[in-house]
């Protein structure tokens, strides 16, 4: 072989192997679906308005309905946060619950799937918050009712805790 036809074959292999690196490193970084969790909160509860038709949304979207009151309460004895939010048979996506305060998760949810409403919640471990009033938020995530994928978007919605 010449010179020449060495320096060629040299260099593709060189442009093989960094390709097979960079395939690797893609395959193993990239971002992987966040999907819900499997159990349904334990506190969740079955309404009953399976007479509502579910909302209808585009191939790939989603539809969902809230109902929640903007007031909340923590019980610093019992640990737990005493709300209000549905996720009501009309929507079709599951979703999760998040009550968040000065930026920190204080409680959240398992899956609450369409036709289930959760009225309380206990607040995660080392979570202590002196009495009075604080601004809060409600962070729904939402996940598709077949595959379980999560949504690319959130709501958060401002609320009111009472701690007492």
């Amino acid at each position: 072989m010449k010179k020449h036809e060495k320096k060629i074959i040299s260099i593709l292999i060189i442009v093989v192997v960094i390709c097979i690196i960079s395939i690797i490193y893609l395959l193993l970084t990239r971002e992987k679906p966040d999907y819900a969790p499997i159990k349904i909160d334990p506190n969740a509860v079955e309404i009953n308005d399976k007479k509502s038709k579910k909302l209808k949304s585009a191939k790939g979207g989603g539809a969902v309905a809230l109902s929640y009151d903007s007031n909340a309460k923590i019980d610093n004895k019992t640990k737990n946060i005493t709300l209000q939010f549905k996720n009501p048979s009309q929507s079709n996506q599951n979703m999760t619950l998040k009550v968040v305060v000065e930026k920190n998760t204080i409680a959240e949810s398992a899956l609450l799937p369409p036709g289930y409403t959760i009225y309380n919640l206990k607040l995660k471990d080392n979570v202590l918050l002196e009495k009075g009033d604080y601004k809060g938020e409600f962070v729904v995530n939402y996940y598709d009712e077949k595959n379980m994928e999560k949504a690319s978007l959130d709501t958060v919605i401002p609320i009111k805790i009472k701690v007492q």
